[in-house]
């Protein structure tokens, strides 16, 4: 910004979780559970169900 006289740019809040794969992200939070002491078995949601949110 003062190298280049731009003005800033925020981002926004979500730039992280946006950049990695569904999967990757799956896996981290997996094993953040896992590290927390839970054990997590997941189960696909069906398409009725996956509007809820």
């Amino acid at each position: 910004m003062l190298s280049t006289d731009t003005p800033y740019q925020d981002l926004g809040p979500d730039l992280f979780s946006n950049r990695i794969s569904h999967e990757t992200r799956r896996r981290r939070l997996l094993t953040q559970l896992d590290a927390l002491g839970y054990e997590v078995t997941l189960t696909p949601r069906t398409e009725a169900a996956s509007g809820a949110f």
